[in-house]
């Protein structure tokens, strides 16, 4: 068998869309503050961030202005255990994060 007429052809992969975070919380855990990176594209007025602790008790909400992309939460005297914080845009689940209070 002769290889003459033999060619190689080689593709590169197809990448694969990794979903971009649009919620971060840090420092994770924490004790004392938690603050939140949001995605200043999704970001728009009536853009709506909620805390809730695992048995959904609302720690938190509020509606966010166009520009904001931190929000920093005093949580010091909140009670030990994990929270979810939501972020929503006209009703449609922008992102979730989960953080814990020390």
């Amino acid at each position: 068998m002769s290889l003459d007429n033999c060619w190689v052809t080689i593709e590169e992969p197809k990448s694969i869309p990794v979903e971009e975070e649009k919620l971060i919380a840090f420092p994770n855990p924490t004790t004392k503050q938690i603050t939140f990176e949001m995605d200043g594209e999704e970001i728009k007025a009536g853009s709506l961030i909620t805390v809730y602790d695992i048995y959904g008790k609302l720690y938190y909400e509020k509606f966010l202005t166009k520009s904001a992309v931190f929000l920093t939460l005093d949580v010091s005297t909140w009670s030990g255990g994990i929270y979810i914080a939501r972020l929503t845009n006209m009703n449609n689940v922008v992102g979730d994060v989960k953080f814990i209070v020390e």
